[in-house]
């Protein structure tokens, strides 16, 4: 039998949840083209793991998640991550900052992050720090990308409204170190 992958065993995870706990309006797969778009206005390559779990996950989600979504989706039923990036920068009291890209609410009006200074070798603690320009919406070229920067992840850090700017100072606070370590212990947690 074939090993499952870290994606599989969280999108089947949230299956046996979403059965129990009821399921949230399925969202619709992002285009490569809404993709690409939601990159250039950010500015930044999304990260694989994510762009694959909204490649797969839209029929599974729950309902008690405020996740951000690339492409069309009606705000009511999956908020828009570019709007939702646009309206945390634009946040009187605790501008969100250019290199945090928000991509869920935790329910306290605090944001989950992809922390696009550093990257992360999916599933270690392994960091890059980055220099200079990642290509976004560029497949990877052992030529041109000899350390596989596009299949490299963000950590996620917690950003806490309250402490605004300061938090920046003092260190943000890592939760996951890549986004299938944070969506397994959001499953986790809504078991």
């Amino acid at each position: 039998m074939a090993k499952m992958q870290p994606l599989d065993v969280a999108i089947e995870s949230m299956t046996f949840v979403a059965q129990a706990q009821g399921f949230a309006e399925p969202a619709p797969a992002p285009t490569d083209e809404d993709i690409c778009e939601a990159q250039e206005v950010l500015g930044v390559p999304l990260p694989p793991s994510y762009i694959e779990f909204m490649e797969r996950a839209g029929e599974v989600l729950l309902p008690d998640w405020d996740l951000y979504w690339v492409g069309g989706c009606d705000l009511t039923t999956r908020r828009n991550l570019v709007i939702a990036n646009e309206l945390e920068r634009d946040h009187d009291s605790s501008p969100l900052p250019a290199f945090l890209i928000a991509f869920c609410d935790d329910g306290n009006g605090d944001q989950y992050c992809f922390d696009t200074r550093t990257r992360t070798v999916a599933g270690s603690d392994q960091s890059v720090e980055l220099e200079g320009e990642v290509g976004i919406g560029e497949r990877a070229d052992p030529a041109t990308d000899p350390f596989n920067m596009q299949a490299l992840e963000y950590p996620i850090v917690l950003w806490d409204r309250d402490q605004g700017l300061s938090q920046i100072r003092d260190g943000l606070y890592v939760v996951a170190t890549d986004f299938i370590d944070w969506l397994k212990g959001q499953v986790h947690e809504s078991t």
